[in-house]
């Protein structure tokens, strides 16, 4: 369970990096928010709650932290795999955009976040195994 922990917290790192390349930008995710809302493309609570579910995801990866200290694994484990899964979707959500590519953060996010999911599953089905 360490790994799948260790692995939600560098997803979470990865918001700070250049995930996306638009008009010959680099951006993260962070920034590409900051630029939606300056643009108008979403604006008042539409942005609001974007910005607040998007700056949510370290806090779920805090809070598993805290889980796994306490000894919560299967909790802990839900937690970095559904961090790990919106991680993912957006991802995928900026692959089929067009006119945005993936720059070098997204590669490092997406491999942060497919081994904390998957070793957020391994440790779900071992609990399951031990009940």
């Amino acid at each position: 369970m360490a790994a799948a922990v260790g692995a939600g917290f560098l997803t979470a790192c990865t918001l700070v990096l250049p995930w996306f390349h638009i008009s010959g930008r680099a951006r993260s995710s962070i920034d590409l928010i900051s630029s939606a809302g300056a643009l108008d493309v979403i604006g008042g609570g539409t942005r609001l709650l974007v910005v607040a579910l998007w700056l949510l995801l370290p806090v779920l990866v805090a809070v598993a932290m805290l889980l796994y200290a306490a000894q919560r694994s299967t909790a802990s484990a839900i937690l970095i795999g559904l961090v790990g899964a919106v991680v993912l979707a957006v991802l995928a959500v900026g692959l089929v955009v067009d006119g945005v590519t993936l720059a070098w953060g997204a590669a490092v996010a997406a491999v942060c976040a497919v081994v904390a999911v998957s070793c957020a599953m391994m440790d779900m089905m071992s609990q399951r195994g031990r009940a």
